[in-house]
């Protein structure tokens, strides 16, 4: 295997995923001192995986909402362990003990296998709970929510695109504040996503009475998938639900759109359930699947 570990180079050295948040559009949107590129490449293929280096763990990627080890081309166990070998004789000279990954739910493909991690010494450090809606069958939506739905379309509430991100940003980040929350991506990074990946970001919101009242950015990962990327609501509307009527109206567009999948993202912290999250995305006709945190030791 020819192994290489890359540090503070181009990102266009990474290019080998079809998901957005390894491409190299938005790999260039973060400081590429910041991370790490591990590649080891093989007849058949390549497998990779980006760190970032954290007192003493080699953790996956952390501006994407999941980083593990992912292969292009072909790859077997035997490789991936020749792969791990080298990746920690690597980490231990620069005194990283401790791998870390965010494993990916079963929606994205690419990505080793779970019965590789555990093969290779992979321990579970928690579940989170990961819902999508599966867009190639009709969503049952509960019985609650399709009146709240009703109701609010009745009472005048409608759903437009948003093409302005900075107004979005600010939009979201008063809705964050209002629950004592921080936005996870800065105004600045966010306009530059959008600016360079314009195909891969739309922004949309609920309005009453030409007043935004709730709002989402939507990132396009892949041909298959779109995710339920930055949702936020006014507090004085929420009794008005209108993230049902913009999670309804979305999961209509994107199935029309030929999307295989709208990721809705997780609904845990670190292992444990936020149960009105969860039971609302269940009401809109949510399935649930694992995006499970591992870690390595050695």
């Amino acid at each position: 295997m020819n192994f290489q570990v890359l540090a503070n180079t181009k990102v266009s050295d990474i290019r080998a995923s079809d998901l957005l948040f390894y491409s190299e559009e938005y790999l260039a949107s973060h400081n590429s001192q910041d991370f790490f590129i591990a590649k080891g490449s093989i007849d058949t293929g390549t497998i990779h995986f980006i760190f970032e280096k954290d007192e003493g763990i080699a953790r996956s990627f952390s501006n994407a909402p999941f980083g593990s080890f992912w292969i292009s081309g072909t790859a077997n166990l035997g490789h991936f362990k020749n792969f791990l070998d080298n990746l920690q004789d690597y980490l231990g000279d620069i005194g990283c003990h401790t791998i870390r990954i965010v494993h990916p739910p079963v929606l994205y493909a690419g990505f080793v296998p779970l019965d590789w991690l555990d093969a290779s010494g992979f321990q579970k450090v928690f579940d989170d709970d990961n819902q999508f809606i599966d867009l190639s069958i009709d969503a049952v939506l509960h019985d609650m929510e399709s009146r709240k739905i009703r109701k609010g379309i009745q009472q005048g509430l409608e759903v437009q695109e948003v093409k302005d991100f900075k107004k979005l940003h600010r939009f979201l980040n008063e809705c964050r504040q209002s629950q004592s929350l921080e936005i996870n991506i800065s105004e600045a990074t966010l306009l530059q996503q959008v600016n360079s990946m314009p195909d891969h970001y739309e922004g949309y919101a609920v309005y009453k009475n030409d007043q935004m009242i709730s709002a989402v950015v939507i990132t396009i990962v892949s041909q298959k998938v779109a995710y339920y990327y930055l949702p936020g609501t006014l507090p004085d509307f929420k009794k008005l639900s209108p993230m049902a009527i913009l999670v309804s109206y979305l999961t209509e567009k994107y199935k029309y759109q030929g999307f295989k999948v709208f990721d809705l993202g997780v609904s845990s912290k670190q292992g444990k359930r936020q149960e009105g999250l969860f039971a609302f995305k269940r009401h809109m006709g949510a399935e649930s699947t694992k995006r499970t945190t591992f870690n390595l030791q050695f």
